[in-house]
């Protein structure tokens, strides 16, 4: 999917609904085509800094392959405190691996959203689809 993914730079993450299990993502290209993006079978979803006028630097749709740095996976599982015990260190480790183990496998998706401007999001799921929505006039 992500190959035949439309780009998204300096478009526009105009909402977010969130439900059980689920989120939808309201996009819209600078153009003004207009998308949702759904996720399904989601599993973190961390959003950071949601505004008026949330622009999109890059968005990324990661699977199959190890998410380039780490950032994106310790937002989804933050690291414990430096004083906590070496067995709270050593469960969050393994969780991080089996949630990398499962994005190269393809088990799940990685979605990332890096803005130029507002909303910052980071979500794990198990599938993601693109469809255009009709534009708002």
């Amino acid at each position: 999917m992500a190959d035949s993914f439309p780009s998204f730079h300096d478009g526009y993450l105009t909402g977010i609904q969130v439900a059980e299990g689920q989120a939808t993502i309201s996009l819209r290209q600078w153009k003004g085509a207009c998308y949702e993006l759904r996720l399904d079978g989601v599993e973190l979803l961390q959003i950071e800094d949601f505004r008026q006028g949330n622009i999109i630097d890059r968005l990324e749709i990661i699977t199959g392959r190890e998410p380039d740095g780490s950032w994106y996976m310790e937002r989804l599982s933050p690291v414990p405190h430096p004083s906590a015990a070496a067995r709270y260190h050593d469960a969050h480790a393994k969780n991080l691996a089996a949630l990398v183990a499962g994005i190269v496998s393809g088990e799940t998706t990685l979605i990332a959203i890096t803005p130029s401007y507002g909303a910052d999001l980071v979500a794990l799921c198990r599938e993601a689809t693109l469809q255009a929505t009709p534009t708002a006039s």
